[in-house]
């Protein structure tokens, strides 16, 4: 094989190569992505999840708060 043909060959190994990292690291980003994407879902659920308990406990404290005046203004007439 001439000198010209292996070097060829060997820039046409190396452009392959270069191809297949390239895609391993899209490949590795795409990955990195949807972990952070899944992440914020993840987050954003448990905000949900906080914010419906926090009105559940808002409704049943302004429940007592309002049996208790009833009970205070019956009290005291």
């Amino acid at each position: 094989m001439s000198g010209y043909a292996e070097i060829k060959k060997k820039i046409f190994y190396l452009k392959e190569l270069e191809t297949v990292e390239a895609a391993k690291a899209k490949e590795a980003e795409i990955k990195e992505l949807k972990r952070i994407i899944e992440k914020g879902n993840q987050e954003r659920k448990n905000l949900e999840n906080i914010i419906a308990m926090t009105d559940e406990r808002n409704e049943t404290l302004s429940d007592t708060v309002a049996k208790f005046s009833e009970k205070y203004l019956r009290s005291h007439k």
